[in-house]
């Protein structure tokens, strides 16, 4: 009687499989990321702090995300910016609301953003909605008010700071994670 060893077979086998479905969820990722709309919300003032979400917008964009933020859709004439945030919500229904704290700044438009989606979603399916991307240095009682750092459903991740790639992966995985969670 002759054994013969097929433990070699078997594991290119297996090998084969991890890698087939590897790249099956890499191919599923790029097809959802088309249609898995981001909002990028941040600091509109100062200009640094908006250009440096404008620039993040663009790398993330060239990775195939399709991510907003609302400096890039028209304002319609005398529309205010709590309607043209109201607008946005119902035109582009974003999946998810991507928030950038690069530094200690008052974010009461961050806040007060953050308030209307929970006044239009529910405090709970809000809070899976809303991500945030925060440097490690921050301090988010600085940040944001109260009412935003106490709704703990909140997924926030933190980024070196001053370390631009360090941010843009964190905030690719943070929509990764997102798309997986949602489809």
């Amino acid at each position: 009687m002759t054994l013969h060893n097929y433990s070699n077979v078997v594991r290119v086998d297996i090998d084969k499989l991890y890698l087939a479905k590897s790249l099956d969820e890499d191919h599923s990722i790029e097809v959802k990321k088309k249609n898995f709309i981001v909002l990028l919300l941040g600091y509109g003032y100062p200009e640094y702090a908006l250009d440096l979400r404008a620039k993040a917008k663009d790398v993330l964009r060239n990775r195939g995300f399709e991510v907003h933020i609302m400096r890039d859709i028209e304002t319609l004439p005398d529309e205010k910016l709590n309607d043209k945030f109201r607008r946005i919500l119902r035109d582009y229904s974003p999946k998810l609301f991507l928030i950038l704290i690069s530094q200690n700044l008052g974010a009461s438009g961050v806040s007060y953003e953050v308030s209307l989606l929970v006044e239009r979603y529910g405090q709970k399916e809000a809070s899976k909605m809303i991500r945030m991307c925060v440097g490690k240095r921050v301090d988010m009682k600085v940040s944001l008010i109260q009412y935003v750092t106490e709704l703990d459903e909140i997924v926030i991740k933190e980024y070196d700071d001053n370390d631009f790639n360090d941010m843009i992966r964190v905030m690719e995985d943070t929509i990764i994670d997102a798309i997986n969670l949602n489809t």
